[in-house]
């Protein structure tokens, strides 16, 4: 499964992609990616590991989001 995001703002993607092969553990990648302001794109990628779950990886994505919108003013 795939799809975007809702956006917080207008400079900025969110996409989401899970996949679970046979006998593995499911795995969710969350990107980001967000308009620099001399141009360009900042891209951050946030994964579940195999003993990881999906809330933790959405929590660090929130993290991370914050985190950018605060140095990038």
């Amino acid at each position: 499964m795939s799809g975007a995001l809702p956006s917080e703002g207008s400079r900025e993607l969110r996409i989401v992609t899970t996949c679970q092969l046979p006998g593995q553990p499911m795995r969710t990648i969350y990107y980001f990616g967000v308009s620099r302001p001399k141009g360009g794109l900042y891209l951050f990628t946030t994964a579940t590991t195999s003993d990881g779950s999906r809330e933790d990886a959405e929590q660090v994505d929130a993290t991370i989001r914050t985190a950018t919108y605060r140095s990038i003013k």
